[in-house]
């Protein structure tokens, strides 16, 4: 189906847009949590957390990946914007909890993007984290 200007619902007119506005300077930065925040699509999500002015949260496994991540989401950041690492291995129980002791002793939270995931096609066998947890469901749904 198409719009036309014949059918008045279904015509998509820009100046009838309501505004968005998604930096405003008055507002005050949010702290936004990322797993999986070491590379790919996380990596890119908290560069362009730090650019918007707010402050990432970058829950990675490895520190030195995580430090590239700040030294490139710093580099991108307007006033405000900033990076905290909490490194952390999702697959351990023990881990997860201690990262989220430290993310509440930053403040309070407005959002978590799970991007943390696990999938190895080419396993045959299940592997167990510490937990005994199978590692792509500790991974992927628990943690």
């Amino acid at each position: 189906m198409t719009a036309s200007r014949s059918n008045p619902a279904l015509h998509l007119d820009p100046a009838r847009w309501p505004t968005i506005v998604v930096n405003d300077a008055r507002r005050r930065p949010r702290t936004i949590v990322v797993t999986g925040a070491a590379s790919g699509i996380g990596r890119r999500t908290v560069v362009q957390i730090a650019a918007g002015g707010d402050h990432a949260v970058v829950i990675a496994r490895s520190r030195e990946r995580a430090d590239d991540v700040v030294a490139e989401a710093t580099s991108a950041a307007r006033e405000g914007g900033m990076v905290t690492v909490v490194p952390a291995d999702l697959a351990d129980l023990a881990q997860v909890r201690g990262a989220a002791q430290q993310i509440v002793e930053l403040g309070a939270v407005d959002a978590l993007i799970n991007n943390a995931a696990t999938f190895d096609i080419a396993r045959t066998q299940p592997r167990l984290t510490v937990d005994g947890i199978e590692e792509t469901f500790a991974v992927n749904h628990v943690a």
